[in-house]
């Protein structure tokens, strides 16, 4: 008589080593193929905020030499930090700090320091001379294409545009 033991064929559940292997490599494959978008969507993504926030600084400042009817100074230092200080050098506005692999850099001859006056005009900090048209930041991301120009009039008008300007 056959005797069948039904103890010796249990029913397996989950996966087998090579099945997870399969998984594995087939996962790092799609990572690797996602994951130059994805770099190119941080940097543009940091470009965007870092531009945002040094328009926001920059309008803040326009702003308190209008209403404080003063002088309102602003100054990029080393390419890392834009800073507004008033009357005895108090500061006006919440300094712009750049992200890592972001840099800012003065667009044509836009001095380092600028000044906004009571009256709406734009000067340049070393010499108080009126700026010309063309001034202001070019917002960059180290390694990448991601540029955004932050460009100021002679009458304090302040916009964000793309790709005005270069990253050197």
């Amino acid at each position: 008589m056959f005797h069948l033991n039904l103890h010796s064929y249990r029913h397996q559940s989950g996966f087998t080593l090579v099945e997870m292997i399969i998984t594995i490599a087939v996962m790092g494959v799609i990572a690797a193929i996602a994951y130059p978008g994805l770099q190119s969507q941080i940097a543009k993504a940091r470009v965007a905020q870092t531009a945002g926030d040094i328009e926001s600084a920059l309008k803040e400042a326009r702003a308190e030499a209008l209403i404080k009817r003063t002088n309102i100074t602003v100054q990029l230092s080393n390419n890392q930090m834009l800073s507004a200080t008033g009357l005895n050098n108090q500061s006006v506005i919440k300094p712009v700090k750049v992200p890592k692999n972001v840099t800012i850099t003065p667009l044509g001859n836009t001095p380092t320091t600028i000044v906004f006056t009571a009256n709406k005009v734009v000067k340049n900090g070393a010499n108080s001379s009126n700026l010309n048209a063309n001034n202001g930041f070019v917002v960059c991301y180290h390694g990448s294409r991601a540029v955004k120009s932050i460009l100021i009039d002679p009458t304090a008008n302040i916009r964000v545009v793309s790709n005005q300007g270069s990253c050197t």
